[in-house]
């Protein structure tokens, strides 16, 4: 009666073992994400963007990441020549034990303050005129890449390393400006522009989050 009840007991359990494991064997499945959007913004006018996204979704799958893998590309342009090109992949649970991620970024700020150097640098609303618009102002355009590999260790704790390189530049607008009379007079230096960082890091993190999208309990230690 023994290994009758045994052998019920295994054969019971069995299709949902062989159904958990065929769950954690299939495929990833891929989920689209395509929409345009508009927005405005007092510097820089109206903005129209587009997002375009790939995921590859938890399901049942309990877990506190918020999905096992993300791909999008977020691309805007406004009316004042800015824009912003985002392309980023993550993949915090794709692989076991490993958690990846690559972000590229080219980006333009065509209308940037800019007043002079240091904070006692003076304002005169009246240097901004028609024939020079754009006197406290100045283009700035950046372009960078960033890319972190995480390594589970044991239970919540994982060690990082990452590293990250972004270039900068500025440019002059059309018309007499401050940034035009600090770069003829020295002190923006040309050595200083354009510049670029280079970083490289690495990490420790101990994470008890029970859901990192939106946690209700746990502690996050980096």
């Amino acid at each position: 009666m023994r290994r009758l009840g045994a052998a019920l007991a295994l054969a019971a359990l069995a299709p949902a073992a062989l159904a958990a494991q065929g769950a954690e064997r299939a495929p990833r499945r891929w989920v689209s994400q395509l929409y345009p959007y508009a927005y405005y913004s007092s510097v820089d006018g109206f903005w129209l963007a587009g997002h375009v996204a790939w995921y590859s979704p938890m399901g049942f799958t309990e877990r506190p990441e918020p999905n096992f893998a993300n791909v999008r590309l977020d691309a805007a342009a406004s009316t004042q020549g800015s824009y912003l090109i985002v392309a980023d992949a993550q993949a915090p649970a794709y692989w076991d034990g490993w958690r990846v991620r690559l972000t590229l970024t080219a980006a333009r700020a065509n209308r940037l303050g800019y007043y002079g150097q240091g904070n006692d640098t003076p304002y005169d609303a009246d240097s901004v005129t028609p024939a020079r618009p754009y006197f406290y102002q100045v283009s700035r355009t950046i372009g960078s890449a960033r890319v972190t590999v995480q390594r589970r260790v044991a239970g919540p704790l994982r060690v990082l390393a990452g590293a990250s390189v972004e270039h900068t530049d500025f440019r002059e607008l059309p018309g007499e400006s401050r940034f035009q009379r600090d770069r003829v007079a020295g002190i923006v230096r040309p050595g200083e522009v354009p510049f670029s960082d280079r970083v490289v890091r690495g990490g420790v993190i101990v994470d008890w989050r029970d859901q990192e999208v939106d946690p209700h309990g746990g502690v996050f230690v980096e």
